[in-house]
């Protein structure tokens, strides 16, 4: 085998190993209720996956990356798709395309026929729904990932809990990046800090 075409089965090699061994990001949590669901092949389905391919192209421009969040639709009603995602600023801006990229197709596995679908990774959540979903208040999907330290004063930290989310809430509602960090260090012996993110 001449020697430039070894060169490049090797280069090309190189690559596939390297796509392959990437890490898939850290896998958190789902939820696809199966209380409505859509036919294969449907135009339902057609709107989804175009418009999950666009969330993907837009994670990869300056606008998705620039507040780590973006939404769009996708259709009409009743086939009318609405989808968003929302990366953690903690994470480079190529996590967050790639975690957004993985969620794309990930979620069609575990959810392959709901109409309304949530997949939450370390860096990046992906949501979408076949109702109007943005700037709206739910209670549902949750996920909590509890502390498992003790607590000495459970009345003044939940106190001191309840205060400083607010202030989260309040500010991240108001940043373009949707996205706010609050730490308080007066509690005894140990500091606490929390993110606000929101959907």
């Amino acid at each position: 085998m001449p020697s430039w075409k070894f060169f490049m089965f090797f280069l090309v090699l190189y690559h596939v190993i390297g796509l392959t061994s990437a890490a898939d990001p850290n896998y958190l949590f789902h939820d696809c209720p199966n209380t409505t669901t859509f036919n294969r092949n449907s135009t339902y389905q057609s709107n989804l996956k175009f418009l999950l391919s666009s969330l993907v192209s837009n994670a990869a421009r300056s606008n998705g990356f620039s507040t780590g969040f973006y939404n769009a639709t996708a259709g009409q009603d009743p086939d009318k798709v609405y989808a968003l995602f929302l990366c953690r600023l903690v994470f480079t801006p190529t996590a967050c395309q790639e975690c957004v990229s993985f969620a794309t197709s990930d979620i069609l596995k575990r959810c392959p026929v709901q109409r309304e679908s949530i997949i939450m990774y370390d860096p990046c959540v992906l949501r979408y729904s076949g109702e109007y979903i943005f700037s709206t208040m739910a209670a549902k999907p949750a996920f909590i990932l509890y502390n498992i330290n003790n607590i000495t004063e459970p009345v003044r930290f939940n106190q001191l809990v309840r205060t400083t989310m607010k202030e989260l809430a309040d500010a991240a509602v108001g940043s373009p990046k949707k996205f706010s960090t609050r730490k308080f260090a007066d509690y005894p012996r140990r500091s606490k800090s929390f993110a606000s993110k929101l959907l």
